[in-house]
């Protein structure tokens, strides 16, 4: 599904049309398939650094460092999901991520609102190979 996206982008890209051969194509579905295995890897460390972050936002007086680098974790997970063929961890990401953009313009950051978003996400990283 990936591959076909992004070939699909490759051969429509402006007015010109890009040829890839089957070699290549191939070539790229097994680079593509190891990135996203690199990428899952990492899923372990996102989810202890979300698990260790929210409980410095959550735990009484919220910690606006913890909280900025809450977002930006999230917020990197919402991008990068679904390109390396985890779409439920950026749909899931984005979600949590929208929430917790509204906690931080407002100034008002509602726990019982981002917490079942955090849990989301928790559980989209935890229910990958």
């Amino acid at each position: 599904m990936i591959l076909s996206t992004c070939l699909g982008k490759l051969r429509s890209c402006g007015s010109r049309t890009i040829s890839i051969d089957q070699k290549t194509s191939d070539a790229l579905a097994e680079r593509l398939k190891v990135l996203g295995e690199k990428y899952a890897k990492q899923f372990p460390e996102r989810t202890e650094e979300i698990r260790s972050l929210w409980g410095k936002v959550s735990g009484g007086e919220c910690d606006r460092d913890a909280l900025d680098a809450l977002y930006r974790v999230v917020h990197g997970l919402a991008g990068s999901g679904a390109t390396f063929g985890f779409p439920k961890v950026s749909e899931t990401a984005k979600q949590c991520e929208c929430v917790l953009l509204d906690g931080i313009d407002s100034g008002q950051l509602e726990l019982d609102v981002v917490k079942p978003q955090i849990d989301s996400v928790l559980a989209a990283l935890e229910q990958q190979p």
